[in-house]
């Protein structure tokens, strides 16, 4: 045995880790500490996430859509109301102004050529075939076609009312009066721009 015993033997390490104590604790010692290349990078990028997501809110409106304000246009949205009372068409004037119901959203103002005819409906013959039959003109129910009068956003046929809510031919919208005594259910017939 060697002098000094089994503790004077020095400690040898072999295996893959053996080198790798030294090279840390070397590494440690080389870190800058301070401000440095990639932090500045870091900061620069974060600030530009910062104002892209600013701009875009503040470029945008509700809808998403850059804020190159749309040309409104004068559009006339031709509706039907199906089968109300004829004492509902009694209330119809010329310039009557109508709401999207649940809002403060003007649907339009009612042109004075609108039409009350009696309402249709289909009834069963003597035969069982059905036939289209229609309401007594004294006091039964009526159909009433007319004209609104509006402002939007229409291009490609698509119409914006008031550049926010969409309506299309087939589309059934619920309207009443400025006073919300009357709410009636409307087809939407046609949209064309006024010329």
């Amino acid at each position: 045995m060697r002098k000094g015993g089994a503790t004077a033997m020095r400690k040898r390490s072999y295996g893959a880790g053996a080198s790798r104590e030294p090279a840390a604790n070397e590494n440690k010692a080389s870190i800058k500490k301070g401000f440095g290349v990639l932090d500045a990078f870091a900061i620069v990028l974060i600030i530009v996430c910062l104002i892209s997501v600013v701009a875009r809110y503040v470029l945008t409106d509700e809808k998403g859509i850059l804020h190159n304000e749309p040309e409104f246009s004068d559009v006339a949205v031709s509706i039907l109301i199906s089968d109300v009372m004829y004492t509902t068409a009694d209330n119809f004037t010329e310039d009557m102004v109508f709401y999207l119901d649940g809002s403060a959203d003007v649907v339009g103002k009612l042109d004075a050529n609108f039409t009350v005819t009696p309402a249709q409906y289909y009834t069963d013959n003597e035969n069982g075939e059905l036939v289209l039959a229609y309401h007594s003109e004294e006091g039964g129910n009526v159909d009433i076609r007319a004209t609104l009068i509006t402002e939007g956003y229409f291009s490609d046929g698509t119409y914006y009312l008031n550049g926010k809510t969409l309506l299309t031919s087939g589309m059934t919208i619920t309207i009443t009066d400025s006073g919300g005594t009357m709410k009636v259910s409307a087809l939407v017939l046609d949209i064309a721009l006024v010329s």
